[in-house]
């Protein structure tokens, strides 16, 4: 029947599917009732099929209603009724997935280590073997890509992944198969014969679907989301922290190697002063007592080349483990840094931690710990069950259909510890993040002060330490084939020298992992790391001084006038 009073359109009748079709006079055609309700139909499945929420639920209500006609006086008129109403709940039951959006944004740090495409489709793209001399960039990169402890992170961003697809599904329907009155034995018992006629067998097949409601999917789906997102920022995480220990792992080879090759200077240069003093001293021009402090000194000058030798292998160990390789199987580390004659300010830095991965991390925990508040309040409401049967008489005289809904209520059990146990869990998060926070932020400030001293420090030891200690040895070289100073001097001057320059070895050591640290805490690259040239500055060996022409030999002038100093 219908009800022209109800809005201001005009009401035909639809011949084919026996609806009212309402139609507004817009313009020349008419707009009717029912093509508006199809669309806000199919956009609210729409909406549903992608675990979404849309808040005009009601626009869904008004389309069922506008499509299901009411037939009066007929058997379905109560299935009609039942069936409305298991879809205006399936509708909004289905809760709204807070769209965890994607904050993968990789830190360009680890973006420019990322393979580049070729320059062209014929070119044949670079490939990083981890064979013969190893740079900086490759060593990251094959750690990036061949890092045991990456390859599990993965997986476990995989897993999530699988979870997140998982939550979407919605509750199997339940099939279920009945026969009722069937006949045992007599109605009297004990073998007689005044049984009652037995009834007719019932047979009924229904169907039953779960409907839930409250949000349930909608906070499922979300939490899903969220784990993922965190899955993937732990897995940023950690190849921050494989970046910055393979880098500062390179740096380390490369101030061993260096320190290496300055103990077997050393050791050069102690051979060649005993192979003069043995000379002078068949000659007898040379005490026997500068023999034997000759040969002391060769000896700890090996035992020093020796354990230089041994913590070069155990750098050069540490760094085939992180690019993942069981032994190394590159010659050696390769490489030549510039010291940078001005630093980052920290006023720039402290605002990049924000992107970190951790605290990037800590923000989705909370906004999955809320997802999770959301579930335990939709836990709270019960769940339909909706069924449609049909029901079958042996005899065949009959037959009818069944519905049914089941509905949970809630007397004694209403989630209440849960919701309040997932509030809790929210402000531990929030406190979490701000420990987190406030931990980079210290770090960063400690790394910018590490950074300055050691910036300081091999400023200081290349301009005057190291400059002061070659030109004294150049001096006492030339006094001592002069005469004028004695092999106690000489000796001393070479330890000086050694030292020196081994301090600013570990001072560029220092610096560089310091830069390393403060990139990772940023994300941002901030320094040139691409040089690949051997490494030519002056404070790094002492070749320079050997190599001086006059420290060539160190026999004294004739005729010598021998003059040994105090030690």
């Amino acid at each position: 029947m219908s009800h022209p009073s109800r809005d201001n359109g005009l009401v035909r009748q639809n011949p084919w599917l026996g609806l009212e079709k309402r139609v507004w006079p817009i313009g020349d055609s008419g707009l009717s009732k029912r093509d508006v309700a199809l669309s806000l139909l199919a956009w609210n499945l729409r909406l549903y099929s992608r675990g979404g929420r849309t808040l005009l639920w009601y626009t869904l209500i008004w389309s069922l209603r506008s499509l299901t006609p009411a037939p009066s006086g007929h058997l379905l008129w109560p299935m009609h009724r039942i069936a409305f109403a298991a879809l205006l709940a399936f509708a909004t039951g289905c809760a709204s997935a807070h769209q965890a959006g994607d904050p993968r944004p990789i830190p360009p740090l680890l973006a420019d280590l990322a393979p580049k495409p070729a320059a062209s489709p014929n070119a044949t793209p670079r490939v990083v073997t981890g064979r013969g001399p190893l740079s900086l960039v490759d060593a990251q990169r094959l750690a990036l890509a061949q890092n045991p402890a990456l390859a599990a992170r993965s997986t476990a961003v995989q897993a999530r992944v699988g979870e997140a697809k998982q939550a979407r599904a919605i509750p199997n329907p339940e099939l279920e198969l009945t026969a009722e009155d069937l006949v045992v034995g007599g109605a009297g018992g004990g073998g007689g014969g005044g049984g009652v006629d037995a009834q007719p067998v019932q047979l009924t097949a229904a169907l039953t679907q779960p409907i839930e409601l409250g949000g349930k999917r909608g906070a499922r789906i979300a939490a899903a989301q969220h784990r993922r997102v965190e899955a993937e920022l732990e897995l940023e995480r950690e190849r921050l922290r494989v970046y910055r220990e393979t880098s500062k792992a390179f740096i380390d080879l490369l101030a061993a190697q260096r320190r290496d090759a300055n103990a077997g200077e050393m050791v050069v240069l102690a051979e060649e002063t005993m192979r003069v003093l043995t000379a002078k001293a068949e000659a007898g021009r040379t005490p026997d007592l500068e023999i034997k402090r000759t040969r002391v000194a060769l000896a700890l000058a090996r035992i020093e080349r020796r354990k230089a030798a041994q913590a070069r292998d155990a750098a050069r160990l540490a760094l085939a483990t992180l690019i993942g390789q069981s032994e190394p199987q590159f010659e050696r580390a390769r490489g030549g840094f510039a010291i940078p004659d001005k630093l980052p300010d920290l006023a720039e830095l402290l605002p990049r931690v924000e992107h970190h991965p951790e605290l990037r991390r800590c923000h989705t925990v909370i906004a999955k710990k809320r997802t999770e508040l959301d579930a335990a309040r939709a836990d709270a409401i019960p769940d339909v069950s909706v069924g449609l049967g049909y029901r079958y008489l042996k005899d065949g005289a009959r037959s009818a259909l069944l519905a049914t809904l089941a509905i949970p209520v809630p007397l004694w059990d209403r989630n209440q510890g849960r919701v309040d146990a997932a509030g809790h869990e929210i402000a531990g998060a929030q406190h979490e993040a701000e420990a987190a926070e406030l931990e980079l932020t210290r770090e960063l400030k400690q790394t910018v002060r590490d950074l300055h001293a050691a910036h300081f420090e091999v400023q200081s030891l290349s301009r005057e330490v190291v400059a002061e200690a070659r030109e004294s040895y150049g001096t006492i070289v030339d006094g001592y084939r002069l005469g004028r100073f004695g092999y106690l001097d000489l000796l001393d001057a070479q330890r000086t020298l050694f030292a020196a320059v081994q301090q600013a070895v570990e001072a560029r050591a220092l610096f560089f992992k310091a830069a390393i640290d403060m990139e990772g805490l940023v994300g941002q690259s901030l320094f040139d790391w691409t040089a690949d040239g051997e490494q030519t500055d002056n404070d790094l060996g002492i070749r320079q001084a050997l190599e001086h022409p006059r420290n060539a030999a160190f026999e004294p002038a004739e005729p010598a006038t021998k003059s040994e100093s105090t030690p």
